[in-house]
């Protein structure tokens, strides 16, 4: 049972034969779910949803809240740390509001479907739509002629996380166009910090514009704080829309605006949002189950989220920020993918993706090769081109060994295997596997590694690497056939 109503909405008859038309974005958004319920296209960089809560939210979304606070571009999806909400849109009506207490609004009809969110902003009436792109998105604003002035904030601070301290920089290019950076990082409470790259594109020409700090309108063309942003006012008529296009990138601006300008290069909002929503019918149709409508919506909802994350990290041009360095690189080849929450994901996302979505799974394991590269380790909790070394074990190597065992082996297995033995065999400044030395000594972790802080439950680990070993030493037997051969 859900404590709200879900609008699902199917424009046509087409889609009633369509397996993306059995998935329910709302499903997993409350008691703890954590799940996003915005638009986005299969392994997107760019979700962007409504704003439930402001500060703590791991998706930005709960489905038992009361108020709006706008709707942000980048979000995790089911974890249990917050992260991102980075670049907020915020549109309202009547005077000029940069205080999410003033411009918070009650929210009714909501309908998802995959690629497409929309909401009635009930205190303004207004009517916020929103599909994407993998790097951008276009939302559509539409305004109550009775309403007077028709605003749209963008918050360039603003971000969830556990009490730490916010960044952004904005600077106003026209009276259609802002650009700047939003500081993101810091997930379950892990130092690394990163930036999240925005250019944000309007419809038509403001007819006031300008930028705020601390809730006050500054005179200045650009700022950088805790809490600075942009706003844009317009006049509006016989209820015609206001559009707003946002290009993202994690390595800079003129990639965030090379972004939008390959993906978004018009105005066609319903052209996106049907090449949204064909994405994720063509992913899914990958599975044609049969059975009644509920059991296909628990089916197909959970393969859509199984497409969430990881999700493409490099732009269109190929860039990306190497992993630990943030230096700037360029992927050969493949797509840059990140969010590797491997330790809940080795048992069975990856070996889905690896049977059913190949093309992605190889990407994703050049991705970790190459993090191998560019750091030093493989991952283990990695998140925009930062590790947090949460949870576990060592949950790469099954993920690895599994892939190329299954035959999806275009990578770089030697260099892979040698990132394998590194975390496997090195007993000093490892930090891939806490208490290591003691794993290797006795053949499990004692009690005492846990009580100096170094290791998360002795057991669970060790049995974690008792898997990860076995399952390299599995590869270690398949490439000395190989070898032999």
């Amino acid at each position: 049972m859900f404590i709200f109503n879900i609008i699902l909405l199917f424009a046509c008859s087409a889609l009633e034969r369509t397996p993306a038309k059995y998935v329910n974005p709302f499903i997993g958004t409350a008691n703890g779910g954590n799940t996003f319920p915005g638009a986005t296209v299969p392994f997107g960089m760019v979700t962007i949803g409504p704003h439930t809560e402001t500060d703590s939210c791991r998706s930005g979304y709960l489905s038992d809240r009361k108020y709006c606070y706008g709707f942000g571009h980048v979000h995790l999806s089911g974890t249990g740390c917050p992260e991102l909400g980075n670049v907020v849109l915020v549109p309202h009506s009547g005077p000029l509001q940069t205080d999410t207490s003033l411009y918070k609004s009650t929210f009714v009809n909501q309908i998802a479907v995959p690629g497409y969110y929309r909401t009635d902003l009930e205190t303004f009436n207004i009517k916020a739509e929103m599909t994407a792109t993998p790097h951008c998105s276009i939302s559509k604003y539409t305004f109550s002629e009775n309403n007077g002035d028709a605003n749209i904030v963008v918050d360039a601070s603003h971000r969830f996380s556990w009490n730490r301290e916010r960044d952004g920089f904005a600077r106003i290019v026209s009276a259609s166009e802002i650009e700047g950076w939003s500081k993101s990082g810091n997930f379950c409470n892990s130092e690394s910090t990163q930036k999240v790259y925005f250019v944000a594109q309007f419809s038509k020409p403001a007819v006031e514009y300008g930028l705020w700090e601390q809730n006050l309108i500054s005179q200045s063309t650009e700022l950088r704080g805790a809490n600075v942003g942009g706003f844009f006012r317009f006049r509006t008529h016989h209820k015609k829309p206001v559009y707003v296009k946002v290009g993202i990138s994690y390595v800079s601006v003129q990639n965030a605006r090379l972004n939008l300008n390959i993906e978004l290069p018009d105005w066609e909002f319903d052209s996106v949002r049907k090449s949204a929503f064909s994405a994720w019918n063509g992913e899914l149709s990958k599975i044609l189950v049969t059975g009644g409508s509920e059991q296909k919506t628990i089916f197909y909802t959970g393969l859509y989220h199984c497409m969430m994350h990881p999700n493409i990290f490099s732009d269109v041009n190929g860039e990306y920020p190497a992993m630990g360095s943030g230096k700037k690189l360029c992927s050969s080849g493949y797509k840059r993918y990140t969010v590797f929450s491997l330790w809940d994901t080795y048992r069975t996302l990856h070996p889905l993706l690896t049977l059913v979505y190949p093309e992605r799974q190889i990407d994703m394991v050049k991705s970790m090769v190459d993090m191998y590269r560019e750091s030093g380790w493989l991952p283990k909790w990695e998140i925009n081109a930062s590790e947090s070394y949460v949870m576990v074990g060592d949950p790469a190597i099954p993920v690895i060994t599994d892939t190329f065992l299954k035959g999806v082996n275009q990578f770089d297995i030697h260099l892979a295997y040698e990132a394998m033995k590194k975390s496997a065999l090195q007993l000093s400044n490892n930090p891939l596997r806490p208490g290591i030395s003691s794993y290797l000594r006795y053949g499990y972790i004692p009690i005492d590694d846990a009580e100096n802080g170094r290791v998360w439950g002795p057991v669970s680990t060790t049995l974690e690497y008792n898997y990860a070993d076995w399952c390299l030493a599995q590869l270690a037997k398949y490439l000395d056939v190989i070898r032999a051969s």
